[in-house]
């Protein structure tokens, strides 16, 4: 169902702005410049991410051509790697189980929804997945082998997202003493001898890259890449530009909807604080993984929900055995189908809460039979009784969610995030030669949609009118209100909830 998912998603979703159109457009300049050190965006060196993801597009390039489909279809790739990773996993953790915790991990809501999405997350997964199976190989006796996985997998995840990859690593390895047991052979000073090990063969990986990148994007990019980054990021200094500044708790209050069903599924929360009960080593291991990295988390200045994406293997790790050990009883399963009960009746009476109610537009162009359909099936869920089809149903629930999502938006998704006929015009105004400018910053959303091969000039709303003087034969890209605001344009096209439109500098400066 997973897979169906991802199917739908590619075929019905256009890609969306901001983020998937900014790495695409970073990676088509990538590959138009022959650069695989310093990635750019906009003629200028991007320092916002590393390239390790931006590699893997231009490696599928390679070998496919210039496509969209290759870079959409990466990261749920990524999500199986991950799974067959975590399958391994939690086989070394506990051999001869016979119920793994691939059917939680790959059927939560937050990973559902992700896992389709080009970001860095889904490849940061698998990165952690590699660095703590090998904690495990080296508490299992293969010391050499385990400690360079984890350090590779260290390395690899600071390539993707820089030293965030060690939130989600070091915990698990420093906290051994507790989810482990007895000392491994040669004690524990040995352990955290090959803890540095690993973080040496990792950061070896991370510069690599970073230092004859920083020499070769100029003392500014150098100086952002190696410090700014991070250390903005956990300060909150950049929370303002990213725009997702956000309070300690956050993720707290986000946890049942990122767990989204089983998180509100009764018997799992009995089965893992039943009294009496002690902690088994996997369920030890994951805590020992989620809790601290939500605790760093939350103590940084920006946050978003994706951020907890590498924690989710630990998660199903903690929900596996607890899933298939659980009690449940005759309504359990009443309580994760609530959600999709609101949900349905809320888009059939969509159009009477309108008239009370301020909800957004798009809600009305869905037809109120998928409110119907959510009806049905979350009533088909609330009355399962048997505890191993609770657990069934409940790992099809947000699967068929977000294909019914993806059906149900195709046509408001493609009216509102669709921008490749702005792209196709500013393409052919390229190859006319007409330079063109931005109004306010660029965030990369035309270059790859459009295969442009000439930066954008940044442009004020105040020096817009020099410009357009100084280049009468230019285009002029602006994000306004409204369709009212677009008068005279060439062409405007619906951008979320509000309107990106193309002016011919000539015409503003007439008027």
């Amino acid at each position: 169902m997973w897979g169906a998912l991802v199917a739908i998603a590619l075929a019905l979703r256009p890609v969306l702005p901001p983020d998937e159109t900014r790495y695409l457009s970073v990676a088509w300049e990538m590959w138009r410049r022959g650069d695989w050190l310093v990635p750019h965006l906009n003629g200028a060196p991007y320092s916002d991410k590393p390239p390790a993801l931006f590699w893997g597009i231009l490696l599928g390039w390679r070998m496919f051509g210039v496509t969209e489909w290759w870079p959409r279809l990466l990261p749920p790739l990524l999500g199986l790697v991950s799974a067959l990773l975590l399958a391994r996993l939690a086989a070394r953790l506990r051999p001869r189980v016979e119920e793994g915790p691939a059917l939680p991990f790959l059927s939560g809501l937050l990973w559902v929804t992700y896992s389709t999405l080009l970001l860095f997350d889904t490849l940061l997964t698998a990165c952690v997945l590699v660095a703590v199976g090998g904690v495990v190989e080296a508490w299992r006796g293969r010391r050499l082998a385990g400690w360079l996985a984890c350090g590779t997998g260290i390395g690899l995840g600071a390539l993707t997202k820089g030293p965030v990859v060690l939130v989600h690593v070091l915990p698990v390895a420093l906290l051994a003493p507790w989810w482990a047991g007895p000392a491994p052979a040669g004690g524990w000073r040995q352990w955290y001898l090959g803890v540095l090990a690993a973080l040496a063969v990792g950061t070896a990986i991370g510069l690599a890259w970073a230092l004859p990148a920083g020499a070769h994007g100029g003392a500014a990019y150098r100086s952002t890449l190696l410090w700014e980054q991070t250390a903005g990021r956990v300060t909150g200094r950049i929370t303002g530009r990213l725009g997702h500044p956000r309070p300690w708790w956050w993720y707290l209050a986000m946890l049942p909807v990122a767990l989204y069903p089983w998180g509100l599924w009764p018997p799992y929360w009995r089965a893992l604080t039943r009294g009496g009960r002690p902690l088994d080593l996997p369920a030890r291991f994951a805590l020992a993984w989620v809790v601290p990295g939500v605790a760093v988390l939350s103590s940084f200045g920006s946050k978003q929900i994706h951020y907890l994406m590498p924690l989710l293997p630990g998660v199903a790790i903690l929900a596996a055995g607890r899933c298939w050990d659980a009690e449940p009883r005759r309504w359990d399963a009443a309580v994760p189908a609530s959600p999709l009960l609101l949900a349905g009746a809320a888009l059939l009476i969509a159009e009477r809460l309108r008239q009370t109610v301020h909800l957004p537009q798009w809600l009305s162009e869905v037809s109120p039979r998928w409110g119907a359909a959510l009806l049905a099936g979350a009533l088909l869920l609330a009355f399962i009784k048997e505890g191993r089809r609770q657990v069934v149903a409940l790992s099809l629930t947000c699967p068929l969610l977000l294909i019914v999502i993806h059906i149900a938006g195709a046509g408001p998704l493609a009216r509102r995030y669709d921008l490749e006929p702005v792209a196709a015009l500013l393409k052919a105004g390229e190859q006319a030669g007409r330079p063109i400018a931005f109004v306010g910053p660029y965030a990369g959303q035309f270059h790859f949609l459009g295969r442009l091969d000439r930066p954008f000039q940044e442009t004020t709303h105040d020096s817009l009118a020099a410009w357009a003087a100084g280049h009468p034969l230019g285009l002029v890209v602006r994000v306004v209100g409204s369709p009212r605001h677009a008068g005279g344009a060439l062409i405007s096209r619906p951008y979320g909830q509000y309107v990106v439109a193309v002016w011919s500098a000539s015409r503003l400066r007439e008027e």
